[in-house]
């Protein structure tokens, strides 16, 4: 499991899954007691003009040093939409 201290100050790093680049941390959301983070917000695509949300439950590792998050290999997207 990863810290939610971690999670919670990800904002801007790398987003990547086995298969590749996703986009940048955007946003973070958390749980109604706003301390537990819930999903990630991530800018996706070629001009970052997509947002995808995925839980943190798809977190496989945060490197703060490489400022990189990497998700499982298949992440489920809670929402997706244009900006």
């Amino acid at each position: 499991m990863i810290p939610a201290a971690a999670i919670r100050s990800c904002h801007d790093y790398l987003v990547e899954s086995p298969n590749g680049r996703i986009g940048r941390v955007a946003d973070v959301t958390f749980a109604a007691d706003e301390t537990t983070p819930t999903a990630l917000v991530i800018r996706a695509g070629q001009a970052s003009t997509r947002l995808l949300i995925i839980p943190v439950s798809q977190l496989t590792a945060i490197r703060p040093k490489r400022r990189s998050v990497t998700l499982c290999e298949s992440p489920t997207i809670t929402t997706s939409q244009r900006t």
